[in-house]
């Protein structure tokens, strides 16, 4: 089972375009995308699901495990999303511990 950690926040955007880096905490971890789970995915899946159009909006829910609790974070699309270093976008199988 992958599980998908945050390491990095970067322009974060709610639906009124204001940034919301802090309403997501490092080390938590990605739990659904628009209410689809991601456990299974790769890291091509991960990304086309949390990238879209401009100015679109994305639910994703994390699970911050420090303080056993799930929450949710609506997203307004702005900013390409690129695969990390060393990944393949096309890649076939389960990459686990991966940020997105």
């Amino acid at each position: 089972m992958a599980r998908w950690q945050v390491m990095s926040v970067t322009e974060l955007m709610d639906e009124n375009g204001d940034i919301i880096n802090e309403r997501v905490g490092l080390g938590d971890e990605l739990v659904e995308i628009n209410g689809v789970h991601v456990s299974t995915m790769v890291v091509g899946e991960v990304i086309q699901r949390v990238s879209g159009a401009v100015d679109t909006l994305v639910r994703m829910t994390f699970r911050n495990n420090r303080e056993s609790r799930e929450y949710s974070v609506t997203a307004r699309r702005h900013v390409p999303i690129n695969a990390p270093r060393g990944s393949s976008a096309a890649a076939q199988q389960p990459v686990p511990n991966r940020y997105v």
